[in-house]
């Protein structure tokens, strides 16, 4: 299912450009500690052109660490990028992470959207995109995502990957294998010890 946002070519410059400029950034709720909200994961998308204002959408509280590490993925992506000369990034490799970067950002607008679509009042913490859920499973399962990775997987293997239930993936998922800790992602939240949040 995801794998139909994995474009078929490298993004154009000015889409590159864009892509590599939107930097995502983690924030937990400020009410992150009141037991009422379930909904206390927020990312920052990026800033309205208008006015500068940020777009920020909320997830539920569960979804924080793998969207953190998502997210820290996508950005890394954005480094290699921008710094492709100092880092003597081959033409080949620059084309394929500007095409990961530009599915990465359609699975995480995709993501934002859904979750943006339901009201205050109807946020339920175990609230889950379909979307999101498939690229989690294609990236614990398969460790790619072309389509024709994702198609050599689904002929090789019994297992459907689309009928999957990611909550049992969970941090086994290779999206967590190279992503700092989150008491470095988060030192304002976290204590060293990574237990508990701060007040």
């Amino acid at each position: 299912m995801a794998t139909i946002y994995f474009p078929e070519s490298r993004p154009s410059e000015h889409k590159l450009a864009a892509l590599i400029e939107d930097c995502r950034k983690i924030e937990l709720a400020p009410d992150h500690q009141n037991e009422a909200s379930s909904w206390t994961c927020q990312v920052v998308l990026g800033f309205d052109a208008k006015g500068g204002l940020p777009q920020v959408a909320w997830f539920p509280s569960d979804y924080t660490e793998v969207i953190s590490a998502f997210v820290w993925r996508e950005n890394t992506i954005r480094l290699v990028l921008q710094f492709h000369m100092e880092l003597r990034v081959t033409k080949l490799m620059q084309d394929n992470l500007g095409r990961i970067l530009q599915y990465m950002d359609a699975i995480l607008c995709c993501l934002a959207q859904e979750a943006g679509n339901v009201a205050s009042k109807d946020r339920d913490p175990k609230w889950g995109c379909k979307v999101f859920d498939s690229y989690l499973a294609i990236d614990f399962f398969v460790g790619r995502h072309e389509p024709s990775m994702v198609r050599n997987f689904r002929r090789q293997s019994d297992l459907n990957i689309d009928r999957v239930d990611v909550a049992q993936i969970g941090q086994k998922s290779h999206i967590f294998q190279i992503m700092p800790p989150l008491t470095l992602m988060f030192p304002s939240y976290y204590r060293l010890e990574g237990a508990c949040r701060q007040p």
